[in-house]
């Protein structure tokens, strides 16, 4: 793992930068730390990754590939510290997408596969069904519910993962521009999903451990 970065100088703009290169024959795990605020990444082998700091704080989003598409991941939620799963070991179309104490089971285990523009679909690892927007591309209303459906390309379908403080992700509907987050801030087992405008609302803020 090559890290490039320029310290103590600025651009013009007052932004600065930093060039990842993953040399390894493997996936690489790495992290960044810049004024307090800490990025958390990993690259697959021979990946490149660059990363802007804006000049006031602020980051790019994650670039394509720093999510590893071989690797499956718990989801945990920041605000409640429980897992996304796949309610009741469903394998059916409309199987609810839940929060549930963290364990070792497939329907807590998920997986990031690219589709373009720095998006994702994300799939259950038990049943195989993606995170999808119930009521399809036009379903762009607060609160909309998120369950789970074989993936079939819909904009509904594919989620884009914006870097926060501390490692955290949120995940933002390619076709709504909102973000996936508990139900009401609930902390509870069985508490459902939904799109939610997005917010600094820890509900809406994930963890990604493989």
């Amino acid at each position: 793992m090559k890290i490039f970065r320029a310290a103590g100088t600025q651009n013009r703009d007052g932004s600065r930068a930093a060039v990842v290169v993953n040399t390894a024959s493997g996936s690489q795990r790495f992290s960044l730390t810049d004024d307090g605020r800490s990025l958390a990444y990993t690259l697959p082998a021979g990946a490149v990754a660059t990363f802007t700091w804006d000049g006031n704080g602020g980051t790019t989003d994650p670039p394509a590939g720093s999510v590893d598409p071989t690797a499956w991941y718990q989801v945990r939620n920041a605000n409640s510290g429980a897992c996304l799963d796949a309610a009741d070991w469903g394998t059916e179309n409309g199987t609810a997408l839940q929060q549930w104490a963290c364990g070792t089971g497939a329907n807590q285990g998920w997986q990031f596969t690219p589709t373009d523009g720095g998006h994702y679909q994300v799939v259950n690892r038990h049943n195989a069904k993606a995170w999808d927007v119930d009521g399809g591309p036009g379903a762009t209303a607060d609160d909309t519910r998120v369950h789970l459906w074989s993936y079939e390309g819909g904009v509904n379908q594919q989620w884009r993962p914006e870097s926060l403080a501390g490692g955290r992700y949120r995940f933002v509907a390619r076709h709504s521009g909102k973000c996936l987050g508990v139900d009401n801030s609930s902390t509870a087992d069985a508490a459902r999903l939904s799109q939610q405008p997005c917010s600094d609302s820890p509900a809406q803020a994930f963890t990604l451990a493989g």
